[in-house]
């Protein structure tokens, strides 16, 4: 379900003259040489976002301040010398009861990652091997729904 977008963060659809609005942007990719954007749908759950292309997704602040945060979290990092020893991330410590595997994303070495909701709407990406010991039926349900089988 594609939702077009216009000009501003309020979205019309073109084919009924309902109006969306983007609440915010999840993920970005490129497919096909074309940026597009995951975006969340106010008013929509998580499972309905969409991406959309770059050239359609008409809110410029929301890709700024995504991009943004993008940029800030891929700063350099310090040398292993000078960092201390890593605190556990707060995403192991929460409870994984009503986690859903609702995407899967590549990094940047090739390491593949589920995109996991919580029950409080937050997401975070655990890497894929996590996944099958932390949360196996979620990765189950996942890969249930998103592979074909050939017959």
């Amino acid at each position: 379900m594609s939702k077009k977008t216009s000009t501003s963060k309020d979205v019309s659809d073109d084919e009924g003259g309902e109006e969306y609005t983007v609440e915010r942007i999840l993920d970005k990719r490129i497919k096909d040489g074309a940026v597009e954007y995951l975006i969340k749908w106010e008013g929509f759950s998580l499972n309905e976002s969409t991406w959309e292309n770059v050239n359609n997704a008409s809110c410029p602040e929301l890709i700024e301040e995504f991009e943004r945060k993008r940029m800030e979290s891929s700063q350099p990092k310090k040398r292993k010398s000078e960092v201390a020893m890593p605190k556990p991330r707060d995403d192991h410590e929460r409870d994984l009861k009503g986690a859903e595997v609702v995407g899967m994303t590549t990094g940047k070495g090739g390491e593949k990652f589920f995109v996991v909701r919580f029950a409080d709407f937050s997401a975070t990406l655990m890497p894929v091997k996590e996944g099958h010991s932390r949360i196996p039926q979620e990765a189950l349900k996942y890969y249930e729904k998103h592979t074909r089988v050939p017959l």
